[in-house]
C-alpha cells in the first residue's frame, strides 16, 4: 500500500508541474519567458526554425515554458503584444538541442539570459 500511495504521489507532483524544462534531453531545447513588463502580455508567440508555438496570454509577474524539438543548430525569436499595445520582438537567438534558455519581458525589451545544458 505504501508502495502505491508513492506512486501516485510521484505522478500527481509530475503531472503539475509547471517546469517542462525539467528532463530535458539533448534533442530538445526549451524556453523559460518572464513577463516583468508590468503589465499583461495579451499575445505571445515563439517561432523557431521549424515552426512557432503560440503560448497566448501571459500574465504579468508570471513565467511559462516552451519545450520544442531540436536537434543541432537552431534560433528562436518571440513576439510579446503588452495590454497597452506596444509589441516587443527579441533579436534571433542561437540555440544548440539540449540548452535551456530564460527570457525576459521588461516594458520596452526582451532579454535573453543562458540558463544551463542537457549534459
Amino acid at each position: 500500500m505504501k508502495i502505491l500511495t508513492y506512486i501516485i504521489f510521484i505522478l500527481f507532483i509530475s503531472c503539475n508541474s509547471d517546469d517542462k524544462c525539467g528532463n530535458i534531453t539533448e534533442r530538445e531545447v526549451c524556453v523559460t519567458i518572464f513577463n516583468k513588463s508590468g503589465q499583461r502580455i495579451r499575445h505571445l508567440t515563439l517561432t523557431n526554425e521549424k515552426g512557432f508555438n503560440d503560448v497566448g496570454v501571459l500574465k504579468n509577474n508570471s513565467q511559462t515554458s516552451i519545450k520544442y524539438a531540436s536537434g543541432g543548430e537552431d534560433s528562436y525569436t518571440i513576439i510579446a503584444v503588452l495590454d497597452n499595445g506596444d509589441t516587443l520582438k527579441s533579436n534571433g537567438t542561437y540555440t544548440e538541442g539540449g540548452w535551456k534558455m530564460n527570457e525576459i519581458v521588461t516594458k520596452d525589451s526582451i532579454k535573453t539570459k543562458y540558463k544551463d545544458s542537457w549534459f
